[in-house]
C-alpha cells in the first residue's frame, strides 16, 4: 500500500494552514516561551509525548522542514527537563506538586525516559540507548502489572502494556518480549494487536538482535502495520467493546512499528537509517 502522497498532503496542511503547526508555535512564543508553564504541568509523559507526537508527525511527511528540526528539540528540551524534575519523586494529590503517584508511575517516568532515549537517537542517527529502553519498558510494564480489577480493565492499561512489548523489541530484546507477554493478565480490549505480537514473536529466533524475514513473515507484519501506518486510520470509539483497541498514541505506535520492522524485518542496523525507517511509514 502506498500512502506517500496521502502524507505528504496531510503533513503539508497542517504546515500551511493557519490553526496548524504554526499557530502552536506563536501559542508557545505568546505564553511567554516554550517551558514557561512548565510548573503547571500534571501528566509529563503527555506534555512530553505531544511534543514528540509532532516531531513525528512533520517527519513522516516533510522530513526536510525545519518543523521537524524544532519539534525534535522541543522534544529532547521537555524530556530532559522532566527527567530532571524532582516531582518524579514526590507523590502528593495534587499532581502540580507531585507526578509519584499510584497508578501511574513508575509508568510515567518510562513513558517519558524511552521518548528521550528514542528521541537522542533519532538526532544522532545512531542506535537508541538499550538500557535505558529496557529500563523505560520495565517501569511501564510493572506499572500495568500493579493495576487490578477496574484500573487494569481498559484499553488504554491493557495498550500501555503493549507497549512495553514493543520498546523491549526495539532495543533488540525480544526474549524481554516474549517473556513479559506470559503473564496471565486478560487483554480482552487489545487481544487482536496483542497477538499479533505474539505471532511477530515467534518468527524471532532466541538471543536474536535482528531477523531478515521471510515473504510470509513480511506479509504478517505488514497485515497490522499497513493498517496503522495509513494516514487515515481511525482508532476503535472508546465505547467499542471489541478487542480491536491499540489503547496507544497512534503516532508514537507508527514510529514504534516502523522500528521493529527495520530490525526483525528488514534486518538492518537502526544507527544510520533514521531517515529510512521514517519513509517506511508513508511508503
Amino acid at each position: 500500500m502506498q500512502f506517500r502522497d496521502a502524507w505528504n498532503n496531510f503533513v503539508l496542511a497542517n504546515i500551511q494552514s493557519a490553526t496548524g503547526f504554526s499557530s502552536i508555535v506563536a501559542a508557545e512564543e505568546l505564553s511567554g516561551g516554550r517551558f514557561a508553564n512548565w510548573h503547571r504541568v500534571t501528566l509529563p509523559e503527555l506534555a512530553v509525548g505531544m511534543n514528540y507526537e509532532l516531531f513525528i508527525e512533520v517527519a513522516i511527511g516533510a522530513w526536510h522542514h525545519p518543523y521537524k528540526t524544532l519539534f525534535l528539540q522541543w522534544t529532547r528540551e521537555s524530556a530532559n527537563l522532566a527527567l530532571a524534575d524532582p516531582r518524579f519523586s514526590i507523590r502528593s494529590e495534587n499532581s502540580r506538586n507531585g507526578w509519584k503517584n499510584p497508578g501511574i508511575f513508575p509508568g510515567n517516568h518510562g513513558v517519558v525516559l524511552a521518548i528521550s532515549s528514542l528521541a537522542e537517537a533519532i538526532e544522532r542517527n545512531s542506535d537508541p540507548g538499550v538500557l535505558k529502553l529496557v529500563e523505560a519498558a520495565d517501569e511501564i510494564k510493572d506499572c500495568g502489572l500493579q493495576m487490578k480489577g477496574e484500573d487494569w480493565n481498559t484499553y488504554i492499561a491493557q495498550g500501555g502494556y503493549l507497549r512495553a512489548i514493543q520498546l523491549f523489541m526495539i532495543a533488540g530484546k525480544a526474549d524481554l518480549a516474549r517473556s513479559a507477554l506470559q503473564t496471565r493478565r486478560n487483554f480482552k480490549y487489545v487481544n487482536a494487536h496483542r497477538q499479533w505480537l505474539v505471532n511477530v514473536l515467534n518468527f524471532i529466533a532466541p538471543g536474536a538482535q535482528f531477523h531478515q524475514a521471510t515473504a510470509e513473515q513480511t506479509m504478517l507484519f505488514d497485515s497490522q502495520f499497513d493498517v496503522i501506518r495509513n494516514p487515515a486510520f481511525k482508532t476503535a470509539p472508546p465505547n467499542d467493546l471489541s478487542d480491536k483497541h491499540l489503547g496507544q498514541d497512534l503516532m508514537q505506535m507508527r514510529l514504534d512499528l516502523a522500528i521493529i520492522r527495520q530490525r526483525y524485518i528488514v534486518g538492518q542496523p537502526i544507527s544510520g537509517n533514521w531517515e529510512t525507517i521514517f519513509s517506511s511509514i508513508s511508503r
